[in-house]
């Protein structure tokens, strides 16, 4: 993250707390608030931004901008940016995102401390159309000079959606109109957010086995799961599994193999 000096596009008001019998600040277009951006982050890329508000995030009396953008121009609001203003210089940070359209709803006071965290949909697989796609929620928290992953601090979070995994996968496994095969397709995405979520809280293999299954699944995308299990996983074992699957005879599966093994070395 790295400061840089204000474009000047968007009136200074706006990063300033209101007061209760204070006249209402207009609040600025999306264009202007996309021209900042652009112009603050890559004025060569044409972002599009699906929401945006201007919050006192940690009680300072200076607003940050927290705004989801689409890079993709089919409405994927798949990257956060959060920007903050000290003095005449304001800082950028982005992190990646799932479906974030309208950012008020990623923002709670989780500890009841009057500062908001963001809980930040975050995807684990890559993109596959009308294929379900499990995701992880990160918190982010304002430390004064970057949102810094505070995951840890709020387990209720995680236990809850566990549960809620649980249930879906309960359901799943209990229809009797699906095949064992159907049934693991269809709850392929709960079981990679339930093991990834028994890793947070200890079980370093959580997931292992459901891997080596998946890895010599006739569906390429169960093939591609296994990728990203073992790559999170990433222990002698898994990274040996990596290496089989860097050799796969669907291109995509060996592709994210290969990728997955350069970043982990």
């Amino acid at each position: 993250m790295v400061p840089l000096l204000p474009p000047d596009v968007l009136p200074p008001t706006v990063w300033l707390v209101q007061q209760g019998n204070s006249t209402p600040v207009p609040a600025p277009s999306r264009e202007a608030v996309e021209a900042f951006i652009r112009e603050l982050v890559d004025s060569q890329v044409q972002a599009r931004v699906c929401g945006w508000e201007f919050v006192n995030l940690n009680n300072d009396g200076v607003n940050e901008l927290v705004a989801s953008l689409d890079y993709s121009g089919r409405l994927f609001c798949n990257t956060l940016v959060l920007i903050s203003k000290t003095g005449d210089v304001f800082r950028t940070q982005s992190v990646p995102a799932w479906n974030v359209t309208n950012v008020g709803d990623i923002m709670k006071d989780l500890n009841n401390d009057g500062a908001k965290e963001l809980i930040v949909p975050q995807p684990l697989l890559d993109y596959e159309g009308a294929k379900c796609m499990a995701t992880w929620e990160t918190v982010y928290q304002w430390d004064g000079n970057a949102f810094v992953d505070v995951s840890r601090r709020f387990p209720q979070i995680y236990k809850k959606r566990l549960q809620e995994l649980t249930d879906s996968i309960q359901k799943i496994e209990g229809d009797p109109t699906l095949s064992g095969t159907e049934k693991d397709a269809k709850a392929s995405c709960d079981y990679l957010e339930q093991d990834k979520i028994r890793r947070f809280f200890g079980n370093s293999k959580a997931g292992f086995d459901r891997a080596v299954e998946w890895m010599t699944s006739d569906d390429s995308s169960l093939r591609r799961k296994a990728v990203k299990v073992f790559a999170d996983i990433s222990d002698d074992q898994s990274r040996a599994y990596l290496q089989i699957l860097s050799r796969d005879l669907n291109p995509s599966v060996a592709a994210a193999a290969q990728a997955l093994l350069r970043v982990k070395h």
